[in-house]
């Protein structure tokens, strides 16, 4: 006759082989001579998570941890469980029990950090980060754990010097190089980041996410070409990353070779390989609005300090609230003042960001939205496969994107009659739907500095400028920019950008110097004292984009007193400035060819009288526009809302949506 501890080693050795039948059996022997064996709990236990039984794993174990509260083990385990199947509350109650049992666990102490990560408390994540660093000086994991939790955090160089602390500890670890990468981004390095990616993709040449990092920091170089095969490379190694995708379309939005109808069948193949096989999945229930407010959803990871939030904060200041109840889905990592400001604004404000797209979707559909708004596209933290699981009835895209999102799940595109004249109905998935006058509404920073004099009236020469995105500028607004400045002997160029390397000046300077401009013509500025806009006292003329225009760029220079020169497009993208100046009343900023536009920025520069007294009147024409009229603009956004939630509630009853 075996005995007990017999059987229980023979059951461990069916368990480790993997003949979970047998050890069962061997178990549930046992169980049956000693019902409190804690030990049989627990392993019986283990082979039903393995079957995926997770509940009833939960209770075989949490019987041994009845029987033997001290065994650490028991705890750990039955924390594991629960850690998987996303119950950090649980998970982190049996997990602070671990380490008061045996605070030399490191394994505890790390997985503790990663509940208290989930739960989004990042200081308490990072201190069980670092208990176990000190338990064990080479735990790799937890090191990148703590760079990850300091980063989110907003203390980038902290983050910097653990990420170096990985990489050191491995060197040819590319996922370790690719993390200190993109601690350099965030602390503005990029020239080192550069640097980090492209180890990391030497050590490792189908590490996707660092083709993504790297193609992101060249595309803002404005190195478009070599950031497109690095997207291309990304979505070639892994078809489903999406993320690489959306950067892929980004970058060819930027890219003057691309046509709208390219771009809109490009849209297309994104929703294909991503969107398409997530339908069906969900399917939101119609809630009429009957006698309650309707209600609307933002969705955004930019309510903070950014220009989504400029042109939003007039719309969620000025929303009615007896007829509307706004409900606001931030993903925002990094709240401030504006954040604190907008939430004011809403009757709902919910903080989404450690969500899934499916947990979102549950929750956006618990809330009983009627009308939800991306405000992002496929920009940066987007939310497009919440809105390919239709959430809500009605589905909007507006403001943060300026192209299709190729989603057949997103209703409507909200635009105007100058940024989406007629005919490009045929570049969209989405109905387009005109608003009055301008398609935004612009909120100047409470920051911006007084308007200095003109520049030119003291240099004795016209200051162009740029402080656009480095992403916009193209070769062939480059050489735009050479034929204006050449039919414009005497001036100058400067472009500031903070984010510009010693390699992107200098190829800037290379670029004009082949044209024959001269390289004391050419400033590139990467830094300023004070706010970004005090730079605009420095320029007599701004210089816009194609064929993505700068339209937060322009409402910016214009409220500090500087015209701006803008080619309307043959896209949204490129034809957002043309809308902003129109609602001025300053068409005439707006060219409709290259030529005009050379000829516009040389007629301007040539009348030094007519630059003063625009700007000197501009910023009070602008406060007084329709343009920054926040009751104006979102009284007519609210008459468009409930017009299209009409349409639809007549299109539902009578089956055709």
């Amino acid at each position: 006759m075996k005995s007990l501890k017999e059987i229980l080693k023979e059951a461990l050795s069916y368990h480790q082989q993997g003949n979970f039948d047998k050890a069962e059996a061997a178990y549930r022997c046992i169980l049956n001579e000693q019902p409190d064996n804690a030990d049989a709990l627990h392993l019986l236990g283990l082979i039903e998570y393995q079957r995926g039984n997770d509940n009833s794993a939960i209770g075989l174990i949490a019987r041994a941890v009845f029987f033997s509260p001290e065994r650490p083990v028991y705890h750990f385990n039955l924390a594991n469980i629960y850690a998987a199947g996303n119950k950090a509350s649980e998970a982190l109650s049996h997990y602070r029990t671990v380490v008061e049992l045996d605070p030399r666990n490191a394994d505890a102490f790390f997985r503790m950090g990663n509940m208290y990560r989930k739960k989004g408390l990042f200081s308490n994540a990072l201190s069980c980060y670092r208990s176990a660093v000190a338990i064990r000086p080479d735990f790799i994991e937890a090191i990148n754990n703590i760079g990850a939790a300091h980063k989110i955090l907003g203390m980038y160089p902290q983050a910097v010097s653990w990420f170096k602390k990985a990489a050191e500890l491995q060197p040819h670890n590319a996922e370790c190089r690719n993390n200190l990468g993109m601690a350099f981004v965030d602390c503005g390095r990029t020239e080192e980041a550069i640097t980090c990616f492209r180890t990391a993709l030497h050590l490792k040449p189908t590490l996707v996410p660092a083709y993504v990092n790297l193609g992101k920091e060249l595309m803002l170089q404005g190195n478009l070409d070599d950031a497109l095969e690095c997207f291309n490379r990304a979505v070639k190694y892994n078809p489903d990353h999406y993320i690489a995708h959306d950067n892929l379309l980004i970058c060819k939005n930027y890219m003057p070779s691309h046509s709208p109808p390219e771009l809109y069948s490009e849209h297309l193949l994104w929703t294909h390989s991503h969107a398409v096989k997530i339908r069906g999945e969900f399917k939101a229930k119609q809630k009429p609005a009957s006698s309650r407010r309707l209600r609307i959803g933002y969705i955004s990871p930019d309510f903070y300090h950014h220009p989504v939030a400029n042109f939003m904060i007039p719309v969620l200041r000025n929303h009615n609230h007896v007829q509307f109840e706004v409900f606001c889905y931030s993903d925002v990592k990094i709240q401030d003042r504006i954040t604190h400001n907008l939430k004011g604004y809403a009757d709902t404000w919910r903080d989404t960001i450690s969500l899934s797209d499916q947990e979102l979707t549950s929750l956006i559909t618990d809330d009983g939205i009627h009308i939800l708004i991306d405000l992002t596209g496929h920009l940066a933290n987007n939310r497009l496969l919440t809105f390919a699981r239709k959430p809500a009835p009605l589905q909007i895209s507006y403001l943060g994107y300026p192209c299709t999102t190729g989603l057949s799940e997103i209703d409507y595109y909200l635009t105007d009659e100058i940024a989406d004249p007629a005919g490009q109905e045929e570049n969209y998935t989405e109905d387009l739907v005109r608003l009055e006058n301008c398609f935004c509404c612009y909120e100047p920073s409470v920051e911006a500095p007084g308007i200095g004099p003109l520049p030119a009236k003291n240099a004795g020469f016209v200051t162009f400028g740029s402080l656009h995105n480095l992403a916009r500028l193209n070769s062939d607004i480059l050489e735009l920019w050479s034929r204006v400045l050449h039919e414009t002997p005497s001036s100058r160029l400067l472009i500031f950008r903070t984010n510009m390397t010693s390699a992107t000046a200098k190829r800037l300077q290379a670029f004009f110097t082949r044209r024959g401009i001269e390289n004391n013509r050419i400033r590139p500025v990467d830094s300023c004292d004070g706010n970004y806009l005090s730079m605009y006292n420095k320029i007599d003329i701004a210089l816009d984009t194609f064929p993505w225009s700068g339209h937060t760029t322009a409402c910016e220079a214009l409220w500090m007193g500087v015209p701006v020169i803008t080619l309307t497009g043959d896209r949204h993208a490129g034809r957002m400035v043309s809308s902003v100046v129109s609602s001025l009343g300053m068409s005439f900023l707006a060219a409709e060819s290259k030529d005009q536009y050379v000829a516009k920025a040389k007629q301007l520069s040539e009348n030094i009288g007519n630059l003063e007294e625009i700007r000197r009147s501009l910023r009070e024409r602008m406060s007084k526009s329709l343009l920054c009229d926040g009751i104006q603009f979102t009284g007519n956004f609210e008459k468009t809302l409930l017009s299209l939630w009409g349409k639809q509630q007549s299109d539902y009853r009578t089956g055709l949506r």
